[in-house]
């Protein structure tokens, strides 16, 4: 939308509808999100009868910290946050230095990119829920790098749009089953405390990749950025698999002397 706004109108129209849309999601969050009060006086039938584990986490950053499978989620999640930043910021410069793209153009191919690998995380999910976690997190880094170091080959515009269909495909494969090996290990240390690790990860990426492409491409060239996230990609999947090796189930169970049922009007 935004690309076309620019081209068919201005700059300063893209923005407009951007800050029209957030104004209708916020409206929308508003109107839907139930209030607390809300949950309490109609809780969900659901919930009424779940699982509750006795063995009691205290959180600890420290502890979260030296679990390997943690180091190998933030380091999924620090080489997300460099290459997609970094992927978003530049490739429309790409996309028009070499081969004159329109902002339509530009807008559609980031859009078939977001777009797509949104669309499929369900998808992933039910399959990291089926097959090996660790393997489908490995090969979906490993085949996103290779595809993102592919770019600077491709020879004309349309020659873009095999990559950006397939980028998000392999993105998504590695992101679901990561998610679900990184809720296993906030069982463990605290769910809060190990997600704020993930979410520092992240967020050193998503500022780290814009500063170093930009210093990338003012001295080296539009094409280094695609050949050093792709490198970079590589080795995050060598090392995610270092600190992931072994942690090859498919489902999460807890052990059931450590499970009770709390059944709708009796106590803990």
């Amino acid at each position: 939308i935004g690309g076309w706004m620019f081209d068919n109108y201005s700059a300063a129209a893209a923005f407009y509808t951007m800050a029209a849309l957030s104004a209708i999601a916020l409206v929308l969050v508003i109107v839907f999100l139930p209030r607390l009060e809300d949950i309490k006086r109609n809780p969900n039938p659901l919930l009424e009868r779940k699982a509750v584990s006795t063995t009691s986490v205290k959180p600890s950053v420290r502890n979260a910290w030296k679990d390997p499978h943690v180091k190998g989620i933030m380091t999924y999640r620090t080489s997300v946050g460099l290459s997609r930043n970094a992927l978003v910021s530049f490739l429309p410069i790409f996309l028009t230095s070499k081969f004159a793209a329109s902002a339509t153009q530009v807008g559609i191919i980031l859009a078939i990119f977001l777009l797509l690998g949104a669309l499929l995380q369900p998808l992933m999910g039910v399959a990291s829920d089926r097959f090996d976690r660790t393997k489908l997190t490995i090969v979906g880094m490993s085949v996103g790098a290779a595809l993102l170091f592919a770019m600077p080959f491709v020879p004309s515009l349309e020659g873009v749009l095999p990559l950006v269909v397939l980028a998000p495909i392999f993105s998504a494969a590695a992101e679901a089953p990561a998610l679900a090996l990184g809720t296993e290990a906030g069982r463990k240390h605290g769910m809060a405390t190990v997600l704020s690790l993930y979410d520092t990860a992240m967020g050193i990426g998503m500022v780290g990749g814009p500063l170093i492409s930009g210093l990338f491409v003012d001295n080296l060239g539009i094409n280094s950025i695609f050949y050093l996230w792709g490198v970079v990609g590589f080795i995050a999947a060598i090392i995610c698999h270092l600190h992931l090796r072994g942690k090859n189930n498919k489902t999460f169970q807890e052990k059931p002397e450590n499970v009770k049922i709390v059944e709708k009007g009796t106590s803990e």
